[in-house]
Formats: C-alpha cells, structure tokens, sequence
C-alpha cells in the first residue's frame, strides 16, 4: 500500500514520526516528497527541531520553505553521516559497541586571546572498532541543547604511532582514556592553550596469549583547525600480573596510571607519574595493600 493511498490524518502522522534519516532519505530520493515537504513548513521546521543545529524555533518561522530544505540538509549532511544515533533530539540510542565504561562526559578548556573558553564534550569509546568519538553539548538557549561531533581518533588515522605487523596496522582496543582538567595548575604552561586526551592502546590477545603483547600510551592535542594531533607517544610496561585499574592527565600533562595485582590473600596497588619526554615511570609509591 503507498502512502498517498492512506487517510489524510494517518499520512500526517507518518510523515511528523519519521526519524531524520528517513525523512533525509525520502527528500534524497522523491520528487513528490520534496515537493510536499516544500508546501508545508510546519513539518519541516519540525524535522529541524528534531536534529541538533543552532536554529531556534523563532528564526525559523520567519523563513521560507526553501531556506528551511536548505537548513536540514545542510544539518542532516553535518551529523547523519557521523553518527545518526544521536542525531535524533527526542531519542538516544548508544550504540551496541560502547564502552561505557571508558567513555565519559567531562568539560574542556581552550585558552584564546579574549580569555579561556569551555566546552563540555562526551568522550564515546566504540569498543569493537577502537574509535573514540568526541562530541561538542552545546548550549544554544535556555530549552535548546546541540551534539555535534567534533573529533574522530580511529587507529587507522593514527596508524604510524601504531605498532605494525607483517607491515599491516596490528589489531588494537582502547584500553584507558583520560583528559587534561579544566584548570591547569602545574608549571608546564606550554599545555595550557590546547586540550588533551591520553588513549593507551593495546594490542588484542589472541586466544592462546594470555596478556597483549604491546601497551602504547598517545597523547593527542584538539587542534580547532587540524583535529587530533599526537604531541606525545611512549611505551608503558605492566608487570606481570598487573592490570591498569585508572588513568589520569595531572596539570602538567603527564598520565597518572594506577596498577592493580593480586597478591595472596588481597590486592595491592601501585601508582607511577609516566614522564613522557623521558619516556620514563617515576613510581609515587611502591605496592600498597588495600
């Protein structure tokens, strides 16, 4: 059955509950739909609603139909192909392969002329793929919050600060992420101008390994214009028997990473400072029982 066939109260109901993919899809591929939708702002005002973008509802009844088309695609072009799973305002879906428990939403800090600016950002960790995803939550009004995605780290992006095998890219997964707090503190002012987020890497174990047979730490700057850059890139070495429990950037950019192993009868505890232009732990304290 076609939809032109359907009662005038159902047709209505189906085009206001599309989701923006589908609705980008139907103005991609039909005239008639296009047409439609050119005929009636009411629904394309509230198809941009629906996706984050910097328009209120007040600036868009004053505009035409054409302008209206012109704002959704060009907001649906920015954020459907990158992750339509959060592009929908009333609805969130995570995607299957997060990490939830790697990913987190923390707040940015960028020192321009005019004085410092913050953003909050939701660092997503994709899991199967290794891609960590950071996202701007903007705030343009009162009742009106916009994602927007800012940045992609992927290994294949990152693939010369990789490890290699038979001269392919080695498999990986995101084992830690940490980020640079909002106030910087320490002496090293040099990181004070851009943000950074550390990603240690490993590589997949194999089923016969019992440990991955790399750990490299990359510390990426968010360039505004360049994206993620890596400033800084190191080996870090666990003991035997150690697992990495948390990673933290202190105010001097260098990682704090807090060690775990199981001893008899308890754990211990083991905290290093991993200086990074000497490519060196400096261990803050030895093993500590709980």
């Amino acid at each position: 059955m076609q939809l032109s066939g359907l009662p005038a109260e159902l047709f209505r109901e189906v085009l206001y509950k599309l989701d923006p993919a589908s609705f980008y899809a139907c103005l991609q591929t039909s005239r008639l739909f296009r047409e439609h939708a050119l005929s009636s702002t009411d629904l394309l005002i509230t198809h941009i609603l629906r996706v984050p973008c910097p328009w209120t509802e007040a600036s868009l009844r004053a505009s035409p139909a054409q302008r209206l088309l012109r704002c959704f695609r060009r907001a649906a072009v920015k954020h459907l192909n990158h992750g339509c799973w959060m592009t929908d305002m009333h609805i969130w879906a995570a995607p299957s392969d997060i990490d939830r428990r790697n990913s987190l939403i923390t707040q940015l800090e960028w020192n321009e002329y005019r004085g410092p600016r913050y953003e909050k950002v939701f660092v997503q960790v994709q899991r199967d793929a290794a891609t960590i995803h950071i996202y701007y939550i903007g705030h343009h009004d009162a009742h009106c919050a916009a994602v927007c995605l800012k940045y992609i780290i992927s290994p294949d992006l990152v693939s010369v600060s990789l490890p290699k095998k038979d001269g392919d890219l080695a498999q990986c997964q995101v084992l830690k992420v940490a980020t640079m707090p909002s106030r910087v503190v320490g002496s090293n002012q040099a990181y004070a101008s851009t943000p950074r987020i550390a990603v240690l890497y490993c590589g997949k174990c194999s089923p016969s390994e019992l440990s991955p047979a790399w750990r490299r730490l990359l510390i990426f700057r968010l360039d505004e214009e360049f994206g993620p850059i890596v400033a800084e890139k190191c080996e870090v070495e666990i003991r035997k028997g150690e697992r990495v429990v948390a990673m933290a950037l202190n105010g001097d950019g260098e990682p704090i990473i807090l060690y775990r192993k199981y001893a008899p009868y308890d754990w211990q505890f083991r905290l290093a400072v991993l200086r990074v232009d000497l490519d060196t732990a400096l261990e803050v304290n030895a093993y500590q029982r709980t």
